[in-house]
């Protein structure tokens, strides 16, 4: 910023000190008529004084344009025989020429001229003397001896002022599109204002970035850009002007609406421009849009509100201490929660301390990872609260510089718990496994959906005599079966299970060896975790199977023996009422069958009624006559629809 101020400062001074007024002043106080034109055209640019009252001397040419209005010369030939001369050589000295006044009298010039260059356009410098008319030839030819050196001289000191200016210009020139390029390629905004109209002079074309509206726009109306002003910020900005404009130093924050509608930052940093004189001219400033510093820096706050929020709220534990000496600097409440000690009773200490390890080496294996890698990441360690109690943590650390110094953040997790509860799921999980793998019946792991087997008990392998549990993982169970199930069954069972949460069968397996047995199908829905699965139970019942079979062949022999007898059989219960009887009994009592069978004993035997039939006086009677309730044979009188005596035989079952 100082560094623009000397610039626009110095540019000024160069520009007030041009050349140009020294040129100009020696020109018309030069005692020798001079004349400035064009050239080759002879348009004139400048006379002085001297060679203007010698054209006062000639008639029309006060109001002449171009050389050749002069009238120096009597005809236009002798005017382009003298510009053909000076175009030889460049220059021309002591041309004599002789002039009509317009007192009728003849005055006598002699011109020189030189060809130079000014603003880099070629021009023709002529100068003119005139000789008295009463002077003699020997007094004119002295005049030019002593004029002569006289207007070279001038004409050396006007074409080196010349060369002077166009030098200066040039720098000029070079200087200010140096600036231009500067301004124009830099994000800031330049401008400069003069203090008495308060137009900008130059406004450089960051102005279009930042704002979103031309430059032109704030040349026509400078005061165009207060329209972008943010209301709240306004009082302030105008308070800055008013300061700026008195010839203070500014340097303002505030906001502006870009022309799209987004809200943007600047700084603007204002100084004034003096003169040579010390008065105040101009005032210069630089803009910069800083939206992206901003919102940087409430990022930054927004991010140390949240840091500060976590580190008090937190249900980890933290702490911050020096990495050189472990002393601690801060902890937020969590690890006075963990620890039992108050941040008072923490801080400026070190956790040897406090007693907080249980186990030191610990701790150095912390900072030894901390000082090598820069962070270390769930190392579980055993701190010590202060009661004594040994607690289980998940810790993680990590250095990081602050000003020069190296510090220690760790946080800490209490897996205490977790750690207890991992050690009861491991026990539950091994004695389910125990229990799995130690069943007698064959244990199988289903996929809801797929229907294949997830995992099964070395049971399983036994029963389907599998070479290993591979043979029997990863296949549909009920390809096992001596008849699988269809699709539609499959889809039956499952709808089951699901509405059930139990389904069992006896089915006829296959095994791995082609062995064919029965086996006893259950299956439950089971949920580990968030994930449902089908807990099949197959248990063989080969055995019981082959004992009913037996048991079935002997029923149906016995009801052979009981329907062919040729001997009277009934089957009564306790109370006496027919359960069962064949017909060659029926026919003995003289009953039709179906008829028999809604009799009680004492319906037809003579030496009973009902309310003597009861499981324990028949058993007495019977011991009274010394019968064996089972077993024996005796005689005994019936009275249905006839009498007859018939030996009855006893026998008790369930």
């Amino acid at each position: 910023m100082q560094r623009f101020r000397k610039r626009f400062r110095s540019r000024r001074t160069d520009l007030q000190a041009g050349l140009g007024a020294k040129f100009e002043a020696v020109f018309h106080a030069n005692p020798v008529a001079s004349l400035l034109a064009t050239f080759p055209e002879g348009r004139i640019l400048a006379m002085n004084e001297a060679f203007c009252r010698i054209l006062d001397g000639l008639p029309g040419a006060a109001a002449a344009r171009s050389l050749a209005e002069t009238k120096l010369w009597s005809t236009f030939e002798e005017y382009t025989e003298f510009i053909q001369q000076v175009q030889l050589a460049n220059s021309l000295y002591d041309r004599e020429i002789c002039v009509f006044l317009s007192s009728d009298q003849v005055q006598i010039l002699s011109l020189s001229a030189r060809v130079i260059t000014v603003a880099a356009e070629t021009n023709l410098l002529i100068t003119a003397i005139a000789q008295p008319q009463h002077a003699s030839p020997g007094e004119l030819a002295q005049s030019k001896v002593v004029l002569k050196p006289a207007i070279g001289s001038r004409i050396d000191e006007y074409q080196r002022l010349e060369a002077e200016r166009q030098q200066t210009a040039e720098a000029l020139r070079l200087s200010e599109e140096r600036f231009r390029q500067i301004a124009n390629s830099i994000k800031q905004f330049l401008f400069v204002r003069d203090m008495r109209s308060k137009n900008y002079l130059y406004a450089s074309p960051a102005y279009e970035t930042i704002w979103g509206r031309t430059c032109e726009s704030l040349y026509q109306n400078p005061q165009s850009w207060f329209d972008s002003l943010h209301p709240d910020d306004r009082p302030s900005v105008l308070a800055s002007l008013h300061k700026q404009f008195q010839g203070d130093l500014i340097q303002h924050e505030y906001r502006i609406y870009h022309l799209n509608g987004s809200l943007r930052w600047i700084r603007a940093e204002v100084f004034p421009v003096v003169d040579e004189t010390g008065q105040i001219v101009r005032c210069a400033g630089i803009i910069e849009d800083i939206t992206s510093r901003k919102q940087a820096e409430s990022a930054l706050r927004d991010s140390e509100e949240k840091f500060a929020m976590i580190y008090r709220c937190s249900p980890t534990a933290i702490a911050i201490s020096y990495l050189s000496d472990g002393r601690y600097t801060d902890v937020n409440s969590t690890f006075e929660e963990y620890t039992g000690l108050t941040r008072q009773e923490v801080l400026g200490k070190r956790a040897a301390d406090l007693n907080l390890w249980v186990n030191l080496q610990q701790r150095e294996e912390l900072i030894r990872q901390v000082t090598e890698q820069g962070r270390v990441q769930n190392l579980e360690c055993q701190v010590r609260r202060k009661n004594g109690e040994i607690r289980t943590v998940l810790m993680s650390a990590e250095r990081y510089e602050l000003a020069g110094t190296n510090y220690l953040i760790t946080v800490a997790i209490d897996i205490s718990e977790r750690k207890q509860l991992q050690q009861e799921v491991k026990l539950q999980r091994d004695f389910q496994e125990l229990l799995f793998d130690q069943s007698n019946d064959a244990l199988f792991l289903v996929d809801t959906v797929t229907l294949k087997t997830l995992d099964c008990n070395q049971r399983a392998v036994e029963m389907f005599e599998a070479d290993s549990k591979d043979e029997l993982i990863d296949i549909e169970g009920h390809r096992l079966q001596k008849q699988p199930f269809t699709q539609a069954e499959l889809n039956e069972i499952q709808q089951q299970i699901d509405q059930k949460k139990l389904w069992s069968k006896e089915l006829r397996y296959v095994s791995c060896k082609g062995r064919e047995f029965w086996g006893d199908l259950s299956a439950k829905q089971i949920t580990f975790g968030k994930q449902k699965f089908n807990f099949v139970r197959v248990v063989d019942i080969s055995d019981r199977k082959q004992a009913e079979a037996a048991l079935d062949r002997e029923l149906f022999r016995s009801k052979t023996l009981f329907a062919t007898s040729v001997d009277g059989i009934v089957i009564l219960d306790q109370t006496g009422n027919v359960i069962e009887a064949n017909e060659s009994f029926a026919r003995m009592l003289g009953y039709p069958l179906d008829e028999l069978l809604t009799l009680n004993l004492a319906d037809w035997d003579v030496d009973w009624t009902r309310e003597d039939i009861q499981p324990d006086s028949i058993n007495s009677d019977l011991a009274a006559f010394s019968i064996s309730p089972v077993g024996q044979r005796f005689e005994d009188n019936i009275e249905p629809k006839m009498s007859r005596n018939i030996s009855v035989g006893l026998d008790e079952f369930e």
